[in-house]
């Protein structure tokens, strides 16, 4: 797993309202999406940063806010007070790379998953700058409605033999917390972001193997 996302995103405060065993399943589905694509793509920004740009990633997102939180000006005296965000959501299989932006933990327990669009806090004139900040075009930053990363969407067609009998096969995925199959919770929340743009994991292995997945619980 990442440990920067881990350390930001996954162990940072995100929503008060939910329970213990929502923040467990919560935090195993984001580390598995953040590895997923790490692997489908090949690229590992954050790990790879400090050897590439000779500066910890946390440290250049840090640097490039102003040591402050973007969405309330919020000042962060020190690197370990923000919170990284990765900007257009990892729930819609965005990975977390330069684009991240630099939140206190308040505010990125409020923001959650949201797109930037859809966060309250984030004016007209913050998506704007922010679209500068980040190199995320405006027309992306702003658009009304959630959207899939179309890179991971096509790797993760073209591999839907791998992610069931490679990826979640692994052990760490076959384990069983707090009566749930991880490789379950991963690959419900996956399923979920991916229906809505006509992709069926399940249905695109069997056309590929002549049978269903025995990685995850089919109903």
């Amino acid at each position: 797993e990442c440990r920067s996302c881990k350390k930001f995103e996954v162990n940072a405060p995100l929503n008060p309202l939910r329970n213990k065993a929502q923040h467990h399943e919560d935090s195993s589905r984001r580390r598995a999406f953040e590895r997923m694509i790490i692997e489908l793509t090949g690229e590992d920004v954050v790990k790879n940063y400090r050897s590439t740009h000779a500066e910890e990633f946390q440290s250049y997102i840090w640097e490039k806010f102003g040591r402050s939180c973007f969405s309330c000006g919020k000042s962060l005296p020190k690197v370990t007070d923000m919170d990284i965000d990765h900007t257009l959501p990892l729930a819609y299989l965005w990975p977390l790379d330069e684009t991240a932006t630099a939140l206190c933990k308040t505010c990125n327990s409020l923001k959650h998953e949201a797109f930037p669009s859809e966060f309250a806090l984030y004016t007209t004139d913050k998506l704007e700058r922010l679209s500068q900040l980040t190199g995320i075009p405006l027309n992306v930053i702003s658009i009304k409605k959630r959207f899939v990363n179309p890179k991971v969407l096509k790797l993760l067609v073209k591999n839907s033999v791998w992610i069931f009998d490679d990826f979640l096969a692994r052990k760490d995925y076959q384990k069983v917390k707090k009566g749930k199959k991880v490789s379950d919770l991963v690959y419900k929340a996956l399923q979920k972001v991916l229906a809505p743009e006509g992709v069926d994991l399940v249905r695109l292995y069997f056309e590929a193997t002549g049978r269903y997945p025995k990685t995850v619980t089919l109903k």
